[in-house]
Formats: C-alpha cells, structure tokens, sequence
C-alpha cells in the first residue's frame, strides 16, 4: 500500500507532502491542473526514463521518495536477489541532477533501473480507459483465475517444483552434451595423454637437460680451464697455494709483535683454508669433466622431444605441459563416470517430473472447477455496469508443455451482445466495453488477490449516468480489500470515495505552481456540487452532492 508521496522540484510541483489512506481514493481538479504531473511522479518511481526537462528549478536535483507498507506482497525472493533490507515497510527514491544524472534507491541502497520496475509493477499498477495489455498477458489470466479457485498456495508448491524440474534437467542436458562431446574427441584425448605418458616427463627437467647438454657439449673447452686453474694454483715454486702459504709465514712472524699483524694473520690463515677448499673441489670437477658422446646424443634427443611437445601444444614450458597432462587424465576420468552420473541425474530428474505433472493435474482440476462460476459473476458484474446484454466464456486449456503456472492456458471470450457468439476480447470489444470488462476483472481479483495499490486514470471516460454510479460502487467495493485511487472527472464515482484529494493550479505572472490538498467534508461538498453545475454552486447542486455523498441536511 502507497503510504506517502514526496515530490520536490517536479514540472509545476515546487515541493509536495501527501499521505495516502487504505480504501478508495478519489483525486479531483479541473483539466491541466496537474493531475498527469502527479502520475509522471508515481511512473518515474515505478522505473520510467527520466529527463532534465521535469525540472522545475534547471538548478536543483528533482527528488521523488514514496513509502509503501509491504507486508502480504511475497517480495522476499526479490529483496533476497538484490541483497536488500527485507521490512516491512519499504521506500522508494528517485534523484534527478541539473546534469541529467538518474539515481535510485530502495531502503537507501542504490538499484538500477530495472530493479526499480520490478519492484515498482509489485506494488503499483496505473490503469488507463485503454490500459488492456494485461488481457494479453498469460501470467494476468492465471492470477484470474487462481485468486477465486484458491490455488495459490498450491501454485507457488507447483512453481517451487518446476524450478527444481528445470535445474535438474537442465543440468542433464550439459551432462549429455558433455558425455557426447568427450566420446567425439576422446581417441584424440587419449592419443595426446599416450603420448605425453610416454614422454614420462617430470617438472623442471628440461632446463636440466639443456644445462647438462652445455657442459657436455664443451667438456674439452671446460677441462682445460679447469687443468689451467689448477696448476697456477698448485705449482711448488709459484703457484698460489705456495705464494699463500709464503703470504701467511711472514705475517705470521710481524703478528708475533703487533695485535693488529695477529688479526690480519687470522684472516690470512681462513683465505688459505678457502683456497685449498677451492682447489680440492676445481680438482673434483676436473675428475667429472669428461666428454661422453653417447649421453650428449641422449640429452639432445630427450631435449628434442620436449621441445616438441611444447610446440606441439603451442605452450611455453614443461610444466604447462604436465598441467596439460593431468587436464587429459581428468577429462578421460571424468568420461568415465558421466555415465553414473548421468543415470542418477535422470533418476532425480523423474521424481520431480512426476511431482510436477500431479500437481499440474491439480491445478488443472481446480481451475477448471471455478471457470463456470467466474463466467456469472463477470456477467453479472458488467451488467451492473450497463452491460446486461454480456456473454463471457473463460476456457480452460491443457497444453503439453509445462510452464511456470502449469499445463494450463487460459482463455476468456467475450461478448457485449445477445445472439453473438462470444469471441477473443481484441476482437469484438470497444475501448469502453474493454475498460469495464478490465475493471470487472480486478474487481474480482481483489477479494482473494493481493493485488498492488491500482491507480485509475480516468477509466470513467465516456461513461456517465447509472453506469458512472455502478462503476462508483464497484471501485468503493474494491477498496475494501485493497488500496484503490482513482483520477475523476465523475461526481457518481467522486462521492463513492473514502478520501478525496483535489490538484490545483495557482501562480501569478511569474510562476504557476501545483498544490494537492485533502478535501474536508463541506469542501468534498462543494467540490462535487461543482463537478456536477459547474463554477456557479447553486442550492441544488449543493443537495444533489450531498445525496451522492449520503449526507443528510
């Protein structure tokens, strides 16, 4: 339910406050007052485009914020999806910058646009005299039809069921479609898995393989380097080991008198040491440096075969080659078991397509069984509304596919009069037999549906009289089990609200502005008494609005 409207610096609405009650409410005020800026206002709540042109002030933002309470409208899988405050009562923000910039809001969160919308048609539906897409629509046909059958529950079970259907077959598809992919290529999966099997591979080896091909390769060059290194190293007259050892000898003598010769002469003492370390171990490389043409051949063929595969598989590495490896080894695996897998899915896949198609049959039984006693009370209804003469005939089709709602379409023929056979409502219906049919529909929604808030642009048009006065009664009865506003031009359906609220336009030479105010009970009086004589009140207006007001003298 709308609980309040907040409009600041919107077209001709400088700032507006505007609580709205349950019930029927009725909204007043001459042509071009600012009836429509107010619905603008409410349609860029609900998810409209917005431009910079409704910008009353070119340099104020526009900001529009309505309150609604939300208990009873099952919005929780909503909020839940867009990671929103679920409470019970909810608002909705809209910003407009001088800049065009559009922001929204829901509980202060922001949202896109078409979170807005979705929201925005759960709790607001705006009903024009030609608003009738809805007859078109299959989802609105089964809310019809479920709200009096008292299927809903039993729907939202089915709807709970299908989705689960849906996952579970869908998922057996990709598991099929897998399995029949992997069959096509799995000779070739298997030849690529062979192969690198083969190869027995292991991480890291081919920069070994070429770092041990390098030295073999140059086995002479390196050993006479090392021989060369060696021999300045060890030769008894001159060589470094002696010329160190001679080094150490005479610092050793000048450490016998001076602190700082002894320190020097132990660091001396640890490079002699190093360097015979050093030594012993060039003399050890030296032992292994012997060329082996036979090994060299081995690493150049394992470096090759390597180097192929990493060609082969337009990779960079060994590595990505064994990570190749164990992808193939998976999938293989994997085909393995798609066939078990498969088979327990298809079993879950059964269970609830047979959960689905009983309580399709359900809700095809029961839908059926409410048709007839819908056709009356529509026909009874629009002859309330000057349309005695009506035939309605609401079929209930069994289809072979299952959907969101069932196996069932459903379909409503009409006819405005006798001797006609009823047909397909776009077919044979005028724009005012459409908006009566439409208004009976929701009437009866109403009172087992909790529908959102319905706003009535002006669907009294071209009707007047008795069928004005029914119309009344059928919108006051709708507002008992729901919030019900109403744009009027009628003073019969004007005096059959609970609250009424009048647009004014006011302004001098410089500005017009538009106000919304609550009427009181001598002001819905004389405002009705005006609808019905016009500007000039006369005492028999006066009475006449006081009788469509049942108020007595």
């Amino acid at each position: 339910m709308l609980q309040k409207l907040s409009v600041r610096n919107f077209a001709l609405i400088r700032e507006l406050e505007l609580d709205f009650k349950k019930g029927f409410t009725i909204i007043t005020g001459e042509t071009g007052a600012g009836k429509s800026i107010l619905l603008g206002a409410i349609h860029l709540i609900l998810g409209d485009r917005a431009e910079t042109s409704v910008l009353r002030d070119k340099d104020s933002k526009c900001i529009i914020e309505a309150k609604f309470n939300v208990k009873g409208y099952d919005l929780k899988s909503f909020f839940q999806e867009c990671d929103l405050d679920d409470e019970p009562e909810c608002i909705i923000r809209r910003e407009i910058s001088p800049a065009g910039k559009s922001r929204s809001f829901i509980n202060d969160t922001p949202v896109n646009l078409q979170q807005l919308k979705t929201l925005g048609a759960a709790l607001i539906d705006i009903h024009s005299q030609h608003d009738t897409l809805l007859l078109n629509n299959a989802a609105f046909r089964i809310q019809l039809i479920d709200g009096p059958a008292g299927c809903i529950q039993l729907r939202n079970q089915y709807s709970e069921v299908f989705q689960r259907w849906k996952k579970k077959e869908q998922l057996l598809r990709q598991l099929i479609e897998q399995e029949t992919r992997i069959a096509q290529e799995k000779d070739y999966l298997s030849f690529q898995l062979s192969e690198l099997l083969e190869a027995n591979l292991q991480e890291g080896e081919l920069s070994i393989a070429e770092e041990n091909f390098l030295t073999l390769s140059h086995a002479s060059e390196i050993r006479i380097h090392l021989e060369q290194s060696i021999q300045l190293a060890e030769t008894e007259s001159d060589g470094i080991l002696n010329l160190i050892n001679k080094f150490n000898q005479s610092l050793k003598s000048a450490a016998r008198f001076n602190a700082g010769a002894e320190q020097l002469y132990n660091r001396a003492q640890s490079l002699q040491l190093e360097f015979k370390d050093l030594v012993f171990e060039l003399n050890r490389e030296n032992d292994k440096c012997e060329s082996d043409p036979q090994k060299l051949e081995e690493l150049s063929k394992r470096i090759d075969t390597i180097n192929r595969l990493i060609q082969k598989h337009r990779l960079t590495s060994d590595g990505e080659l064994l990570n190749l490896q164990n992808q193939l080894e998976t999938r293989l695996a994997e085909a393995e078991n798609l066939t078990s897998r498969i088979e327990a899915q298809q079993a879950e896949v059964d269970v609830e397509l047979l959960r689905l198609k009983q309580l399709a049959g359900e809700l095809n039984k029961k839908r059926n069984s409410i048709s007839g006693s819908l056709e009356r009370e529509l026909i009874q209804l629009l002859g309330a509304l000057g349309m005695p003469s009506s035939t309605v005939k609401i079929d209930v089709l069994e289809r072979d596919q299952f959907d969101i709602n069932g196996k069932n379409d459903i379909r409503i023929l009409f006819s405005a009069n006798k001797g006609s056979a009823p047909a397909e409502i776009s077919k044979v219906a005028s724009g005012g037999e459409l908006s009566r049919l439409m208004l009976c529909l929701k009437k009866i929604m109403a009172s087992s549906v909790a529908l959102p808030t319905i706003i009535f642009d002006e669907i009294d048009t071209g009707v007047s009289g008795a069928i004005a006065d029914g119309m009344g009664e059928m919108l006051h009865e709708m507002g008992k089990d729901m919030q019900v506003i109403s744009i009027t031009h009628l003073p019969q359906i004007a005096s059959k609200g609970s609250d009424h609220l009048k647009v004014q336009k006011s302004g001098d030479n410089n500005s017009t502005e538009t106000k919304i105010t609550r009427l009181t009970k001598e002001q819905r009086i004389d405002e009705i008494a005006g609808m019905l004589s016009g500007k000039k009140l006369s005492d028999a207006a006066r009475s006449n609005a006081k009788a469509l007001l049942k108020i007595k003298d």
